[in-house]
């Protein structure tokens, strides 16, 4: 999610139409994380995540975590507490619902409302690309995170040699990324780029309930912008332009 209110209709709304609309298709389990929170290499992406996190991690922060999905998923995967951290009302309220489990806080990517040198990990996906200030993201991510912690930023990054914008995305290369870590303490980073594919029940379970919103949305606040970005992000990703990927870094300087 991005740092600040802009985009509500998109990512805020939609994320409740979601759990309704997981509700009326009994979409459940597994299936219900990407019905919630789709995304186009789960749950694939999701396990080289968190196969690179260190395997004592026992407090994850996730940052921008939207309506919980991926929260979700790790939180079950690494049995750590998972903090999902969410500017959006509606997109934390649909968290809620569909995973009540999960500890949401209501919070800014650049403003997280917990204390220094409290994370083990902090995770970070979809959200780079949606900031324009990601230092500024980093530079609370080392606030929060102890020393011999671990940053991981999945998202989609730029598969040329500079970084750039799109609508609201700004798709930074990985070198970008990596040298913004760099200055905030982060460093021996490791990269996995390219998207596998996504395993199918989770694919259908995401298609069946985009084409829900599409037959009983079209008439609600928010609808047009939600399908504007989503058109706007599937040309992006068929361009060839963007590359999906992860990089996990360590805290390995003092982080004040």
């Amino acid at each position: 999610m991005p740092s600040d209110s802009a985009g509500s209709d998109v990512f805020d709304e939609p994320s409740l139409w979601r759990v309704e609309a997981s509700r009326a298709l009994g979409i459940s389990g597994d299936e219900l994380i990407a019905a919630i929170s789709p995304g186009p290499a789960f749950p694939a992406a999701l396990r080289s995540l968190t196969s690179t996190l260190s395997a004592d991690a026992q407090m994850i922060v996730d940052l921008g975590a939207g309506a919980g999905g991926a929260s979700e998923w790790v939180r079950q995967a690494t049995n750590a507490s998972v903090y999902a951290i969410e500017p959006a009302d509606g997109a934390r309220r649909a968290a809620a619902r569909a995973f009540p489990h999960l500890m949401i806080i209501a919070g800014r990517a650049d403003r997280v409302p917990l204390r220094d040198d409290i994370a083990d990990a902090v995770m970070i996906s979809g959200v780079v690309s949606l900031v324009a200030d990601v230092g500024s993201v980093v530079a609370e991510v080392e606030r929060i995170t102890r020393r011999g912690g671990q940053i991981a930023i999945a998202d989609l990054f730029s598969g040329g040699t500079h970084s750039w914008s799109a609508g609201p995305n700004i798709f930074r290369t990985v070198e970008d990324v990596v040298r913004t870590m760099e200055r905030h303490g982060f460093h021996d980073a490791s990269i996995g780029l390219g998207d596998p594919d996504p395993d199918p029940a989770w694919a259908e379970a995401a298609e069946s309930v985009d084409k829900w919103i599409d037959s009983h949305c079209r008439d609600r606040r928010g609808y047009v912008e939600w399908k504007h970005d989503q058109d706007h992000l599937r040309r992006q990703m068929e361009s060839g332009d963007l590359i999906g990927g992860c990089v996990v870094a360590t805290l390995s300087a003092p982080s004040r």
